[in-house]
């Protein structure tokens, strides 16, 4: 019987969080590097499913890095980053579209499969993301672009529907171009657009950890800052973090870096009070 009630406890810790998120706005980024831990995928959107029934907004927003590495080379084409940015030349392009648009498909059967409505935008098939081309020091990216603004009615559209929006980060350019942007930076941006009450950065990482490893639960922005300048976040964390900063001076309520290899890490995190993940504050 203990157990029984124990489940009874679960759910009243979540009560206050679920009246309060209802009918709110989440964008939440899957990171590629997590869709092949095994049932990864499979938990997440389960996860998004549930917050779709509780009422929250849930937008979702993916990469794919790694399936594009993988059929990289399967064509022979070599891979190549500069500043943690994939070089995209036009074949790279045409990989990361397609895999980027077989990866949402992907996504959105699985959320139908569960009995929700959602609805995929990658690329031009719904040209929400527009984008500029990324000048960089060090040399011509390719066709990486960074994010220039958004077509917010086909979302809002899709959300009056009760679809759930599942965003790729192929976006349209001038003259109908197609750029490949970061993940993180569509979601961040986006988040900013809509005044989301959350970011959520799900990735293959456990959030931002303090000197000995043991991981941060909570910070604020001048915290963050003082971590990056001291070293303890460095390397590709930093542009994640920074994002979240970003999105927050825009207007964003929280931002999370939450590990997505473990299942139902989303849940975890929005649901009880001390989360498994790292929330950011203003």
């Amino acid at each position: 019987m203990e157990h029984v009630i124990a489940k009874a406890d679960v759910l009243m810790e979540a009560l206050p969080y679920l009246r309060s998120f209802s009918g709110k706005t989440f964008v939440i980024k899957f990171g590629g590097s997590l869709q092949e831990t095994p049932g990864g995928e499979e938990s997440f959107i389960q996860d998004v499913l549930f917050l779709h029934t509780a009422g929250i907004k849930p937008i979702v927003v993916h990469g794919g890095g790694k399936e594009i590495s993988a059929v990289q080379k399967k064509l022979g084409i070599e891979t190549r980053f500069v500043h943690g940015l994939r070089v995209t030349d036009g074949r790279t392009m045409k990989v990361a579209a397609s895999v980027l648009g077989g990866v949402n498909l992907r996504m959105v059967g699985r959320l139908k499969k569960l009995g929700a409505g959602a609805t995929g935008f990658s690329g031009h098939r719904g040209s929400v993301v527009r984008a500029k081309k990324m000048v960089v020091e060090g040399g011509d990216l390719g066709f990486v672009g960074t994010p220039a603004g958004f077509f917010i009615d086909p979302l809002k559209a899709a959300q009056n529907k009760s679809r759930i929006p599942i965003l790729s980060s192929v976006a349209v350019g001038s003259k109908n171009v197609l750029y490949n942007v970061n993940a993180d930076d569509v979601a961040g941006a986006l988040a900013a657009r809509l005044k989301a009450v959350k970011l959520i950065l799900m990735t293959d990482v456990p959030g931002i950890q303090d000197g000995e490893g043991n991981l941060i639960s909570s910070l604020n922005s001048g915290k963050v800052l003082s971590l990056i300048k001291s070293g303890v976040i460095s390397r590709g964390m930093i542009p994640k973090v920074k994002g979240c900063l970003q999105a927050l001076k825009r207007g964003v309520g929280k931002a999370h870096i939450i590990d997505g290899r473990h299942r139902h890490s989303l849940l975890l995190e929005i649901f009880t009070n001390k989360g498994v993940g790292t929330e950011i504050v203003r």
